[in-house]
């Protein structure tokens, strides 16, 4: 298959093996070797691999053109990381920048450096792989799978394989949870989803399991819809009895609510709690519904053209992360809270907004009635 690093460069082709493996963990390890004529010691046998793996063959020619094209689309943890690994190997070597680390640094260093090639090309072939056998479903791969154990091989002139080793970016161990059933829990799990809120309060769970999964733009419409609801309702709870005002606030539109609320984060009443952070999620509330109308009326998304790349992934759990995160969200919650439940100053202001916005809308409504 045809990988292009850059819009500029040129097509380069990789050969690619998709392998099935035993249904027995002990088992798919050592088949995998098999498969490359490699003998380990018993003590790889555990290593962990899922039932089937991607093998990508790189030639060794193309690791320095991957090294220079593939840096700048690190996340910054291990682009940082690489940087100081090859800087290093520069010194030990007496090589310039523009020439870059030497060979024995590109091939030991390389699963560091072609994470962002892995990852972007698995996609690639996992799109392919369902364009052409649709009917089994395949999630994509994500840079947090990249942070798994990955078993890289090296092969010689003469086609002899060598194990070089198991690569992690982040040695994560998944262990089993510790959990323990009280003898209510279904019974207060079958009542809390049948309550009328239960959506509401599963929303953004559900979303980031969306993204978890690489589904990033149909996470849009359900973290819309909880956008849209969570401002609707605290606007129409800080309008208390008034009725015209809270009935006015359900037929004004999301982005005319968000607006509000830019208007209090700009009038400067509680800088520490209604400041720089509180006008980010807004900003990123409204790029979302933008986002959401781009996707749910014409299926596209701003700014990407075709299959959403890793690059164009990024992008978009940066502008969820404030809404997905644990600590970014209670942070978000809390603050909608206090603003639906004050009655001093925000209140007073945001009321007052309601008010100009109720007036205006009469007035253009009376006017229509005119020109009718």
């Amino acid at each position: 298959m045809a990988y292009q690093a850059k819009p500029e460069s040129q097509k380069q082709l990789y050969r690619f093996t998709l392998r099935n493996l035993p249904d027995e963990p002990i088992d798919r390890i050592n088949e995998l070797l098999k498969a490359h004529n490699v003998t380990l010691e018993p003590r790889f046998t555990h290593a962990p691999h899922k039932f089937g793996v991607l093998e990508i063959e790189i030639p060794t020619e193309r690791l320095r053109s991957l090294y220079f094209t593939e840096r700048v689309h690190l996340p910054a943890d291990t682009a940082e990381l690489v940087a100081s690994h090859a800087a290093q190997n520069l010194c030990e070597s007496r090589r310039s920048t523009r020439e870059g680390p030497d060979i024995r640094w590109l091939i030991q260093c390389a699963p560091l450096y072609t994470s962002h090639f892995v990852v972007e090309f698995s996609n690639r072939v996992i799109d392919a792989f369902r364009l052409e056998y649709g009917r089994v479903p395949v999630s994509s791969t994500l840079e947090g799978y990249w942070r798994e154990p990955t078993a890289f091989f090296g092969r010689e002139a003469n086609g002899t394989d060598h194990f070089l080793g198991f690569a992690s970016l982040a040695n994560q161990q998944h262990t089993p949870v510790p959990a323990e059933w009280f003898a209510d829990s279904l019974s207060r799990y079958d009542a809390d989803a049948h309550s009328s809120t239960f959506l509401l309060r599963t929303a953004l769970r559900r979303v980031a399991d969306l993204v978890a999964l690489g589904f990033h733009a149909e996470a849009l419409a359900p973290l819309n819809a909880f956008l849209e609801v969570l401002v609707s309702e605290s606007l129409i709870y800080v309008s208390g009895s008034a009725h015209h005002l809270a009935q006015h606030v359900s037929r004004m539109g999301h982005a005319a609510r968000l607006r509000l609320f830019t208007e209090l984060a700009e009038a400067d009443l509680l800088p520490i709690w209604y400041g720089e952070a509180f006008i980010r999620s807004l900003d990123a509330a409204r790029k979302i519904y933008q986002h959401r109308n781009a996707y749910v009326h014409n299926l596209l998304l701003p700014d990407v053209i075709g299959r959403p790349t890793l690059l164009d992934r990024r992008a978009m759990e940066a502008l969820f992360f404030c809404f997905i995160d644990f600590h970014e969200q209670q942070q978000v919650l809390q603050r909608f809270q206090s603003i639906a439940q004050d009655t001093g100053l925000i209140r007073a202001f945001i009321v007052g907004k309601i008010e100009v916005s109720y007036k205006a809308a009469q007035l253009k409504g009376a006017a229509d009635d005119q020109a009718f």
